[in-house]
């Protein structure tokens, strides 16, 4: 993205993240009421200021994070992302901007609980990580008089469920979990794992998406294969570093596996990842 669009993209993110920041925490101090409207018109804007989705996403991790942003940064960019994979993925108009709201409001409940437990760096205690797999019950109970759509109450309370049964706070399986909430469960995971932690760094693009695949049974598979096939395909033309050195640009996704892209070195060798399962992607830009 060039400079200028950098800046001006710089300049309504952080004023978007401000405005969403000082909503939620007047919300949550009973200061202000919750306007779903305003996640509509910061996902328009964002939108407003590049040229494609694509870009969009590329923007989201250029850009550091300040540990009191952690949280309502996460909070927005999956209201941005959601949008996107919504798009991906075949939702109605209706249904997409239902699916941003859910996004923005991903992770209220983290909010409701004590920062010092949502930010500590080490292992949680298991009551602390109790605390921590409440927070879609917490967000749910204190939403639900807050003029939040059911559908968007609903996709909340279940982000965290897996088609395998896996999730919690129900365990819920596949058939009982909503359309919305299997959505934003990709989202959640995609944001969290392209993301700086206080605990680790981010993983890469390919990082993450070889981690969905290794999990995929926890996720819709029709939605998980569009929305990391078209993520993966996004990354063609950037320079890849290998885990030996190597460095080349990706020319080609592989269809079967696309966490495995197939790339070109300077000397003109081609390295098939697929075929090379000693090698994986260290970065890529």
């Amino acid at each position: 993205m060039e400079n200028d669009k950098m800046k001006k993209v710089n300049i309504v993110y952080n004023s978007s993240l401000a405005m969403f920041k000082n909503m939620l925490s007047g919300v949550i101090n009973g200061t202000c009421d919750l306007d779903i409207n305003t996640f509509l018109h910061i996902n328009v804007s964002m939108q407003n200021c590049v040229s494609s989705s694509e870009e969009l996403i590329e923007y989201i991790y250029d850009r550091p994070l300040k540990n009191n942003e952690i949280i309502y940064a996460h909070c927005l960019n999956c209201g941005l992302l959601s949008g996107i994979f919504a798009k991906w993925t075949d939702f109605s108009e209706d249904e997409i901007n239902d699916i941003i709201i859910s996004g923005f409001l991903i992770d209220f409940g983290l909010l409701l609980i004590p920062n010092e437990i949502v930010m500590k760096n080490v292992k949680l205690t298991d009551l602390e990580f109790l605390h921590i797999k409440g927070h879609p019950m917490k967000a749910f109970q204190f939403l639900s008089d807050k003029n939040v759509p059911d559908a968007v109450l609903k996709a909340i309370l279940m982000h965290h469920e897996k088609c395998d049964g896996s999730g919690y706070p129900s365990k819920l399986k596949e058939n009982q979990i909503s359309r919305y909430a299997k959505l934003l469960s990709i989202t959640d995971t995609y944001e969290a794992l392209t993301s700086d932690r206080t605990y680790r760094s981010a993983k890469n693009t390919f990082e993450a998406v070889q981690i969905m695949i290794q999990e995929k049974e926890k996720y819709d598979s029709e939605m998980l294969s569009k929305i990391l096939s078209k993520i993966a395909l996004m990354q063609i033309g950037k320079k890849a570093t290998l885990s030996d050195g190597k460095e080349g640009k990706i020319i080609m996704i592989n269809p079967n596996d696309v966490s495995k892209p197939v790339l070109k070195t300077e000397q003109n060798e081609i390295i098939n990842l697929n075929l090379k399962k000693d090698l994986s992607i260290v970065s890529c830009k």
